[in-house]
């Protein structure tokens, strides 16, 4: 069995009241100590930057992301219904599966240009 280090408080003696204050103590204690932790981490992560000859900013930027891709032009459209149109790309819509299935060919739903 791990034994514990005894508290210097006798928690088990405190009131609601003492226990909610001992609570804001801890709570502000923590947040103290983590500042300084962050604070420390800042410091180190802005000298190793400085090492590279970078700035922090430069380091958290990153790659750059690829350029969208241009919406694709639509190739394919339904003869029944002109509004419904296929780039190509991606799965088939129902409609482009249905005229395959009726014997016509992709070529037959190209759309002139």
């Amino acid at each position: 069995m791990v034994q514990r280090k005894k508290s210097p408080v006798e928690i088990s003696k405190l009131n609601v009241k003492q226990l909610q204050e001992l609570q804001a103590q801890i709570v502000d204690r923590i947040d103290a100590i983590a500042d300084e932790e962050r604070k420390e981490l800042a410091a180190e992560f802005r000298q190793k930057a400085a090492e590279l000859g970078m700035t922090p900013e430069e380091i958290m930027r990153g790659r750059k992301r690829a350029r969208k891709r241009a919406p694709a032009k639509q190739k394919y459209g339904d003869p029944k219904n002109p509004s419904r149109t296929w780039s190509g790309r991606g799965r088939q819509p129902v409609w482009v599966k249905e005229a395959l299935a009726s014997g016509k060919t992709l070529n037959d739903l190209r759309i002139s240009t």
